[in-house]
């Protein structure tokens, strides 16, 4: 079971120089992707990969 819509990521190296409040954000290059949703219980042996429990809404 899974769900997947369309979404938007931008560079990890980026988000993660960012401090955690700003009022005036630089422009973040964002790039169209595919989200993948997986229940949490059929997760585990899914060898190594990306999880996120939250997702940004940002």
């Amino acid at each position: 079971m899974l769900i997947q819509a369309e979404g938007v990521t931008h560079d990890a190296a980026e988000a993660g120089s960012e401090a955690l409040w700003q009022y005036d954000r630089p422009a973040v290059q964002r790039q169209p992707k595919t989200l993948t949703f997986i229940p949490w219980f059929s997760w585990a042996n899914r060898g190594e990969g990306e999880m996120r429990i939250w997702v940004d809404e940002d």
